[in-house]
């Protein structure tokens, strides 16, 4: 239970550091209320699928026992390692220019809405 808690700790955190700096530069823009009833309802989004993805994979599980259970365990144990190893090598590569990134990807999309 604590490698569950961990892992959604530091993601919480990575998806607060996003919607964070898609906050501040929302607060510069001209007409903020839309962006940001957008910006929240993507991040309610998120974790309604987040919540949808728990309850499956803890269906799933049920369905599981003995020595199948600890190859699924397994399984996912080794699945999120690879998902978080791909992202500490993907922030390290990418992490400097995410807040630009970020702002430029937003001030397209809300040009375009």
């Amino acid at each position: 239970m604590l490698n569950a808690f961990i892992i959604v700790w530091r993601e919480s955190l990575e998806a607060l550091l996003v919607i964070s700096v898609l906050l501040s530069w929302i607060a510069r823009q001209e007409q903020p209320a839309g962006l940001r009833r957008g910006l929240w309802g993507g991040a309610l989004g998120g974790v309604a699928l987040a919540v949808g993805l728990g309850f499956a994979t803890f269906a799933v599980q049920s369905e599981f026992a003995g020595e199948s259970l600890e190859i699924f365990q397994l399984a996912m144990v080794l699945g999120a390692s690879a998902l978080i190893l791909h992202m500490v090598l993907w922030m390290h590569q990418h992490g400097r220019d995410m807040k630009r990134q970020l702002e430029g990807q937003a001030a397209r999309a809300a040009s375009a809405w």
